[in-house]
């Protein structure tokens, strides 16, 4: 495996990393806090309670945003690697090609 092998597959492995964290975060969001805050709702009444149950759905959306975002950094790195990869090989392929 030579330098520009090694450098794509390095970049998969970091997306694939990300995406990872993306669904953790993405679960947690989703099914962990709601979970949750849906059982404060029914346990926890008042002023208090309503102030913080509101507080707890804006991470909850937070969560949800970030994990959007690591989703599509990883994409983006995907394709980045992609095209980095199919580039660098053709100026390879070129550059073994030359005459002098």
């Amino acid at each position: 495996m030579d330098y520009i092998e090694w450098n794509y597959i390095q970049a998969k492995k970091q997306a694939d990393k990300l995406s990872e964290q993306a669904a953790r975060l993405r679960q947690l969001s989703e099914e962990k806090m709601e979970e949750t805050l849906n059982w404060l709702a029914g346990s926890w009444k008042g002023d208090n309670a309503d102030a913080y149950m509101h507080k707890g759905d804006k991470v909850r959306r937070e969560l949800c945003n970030l994990a959007e975002d690591l989703g599509r950094t990883a994409e983006v790195i995907r394709s980045s690697a992609e095209r980095t990869y199919r580039a660098e090989m053709k100026a390879r392929e070129l550059a073994q090609k030359r005459t002098y």
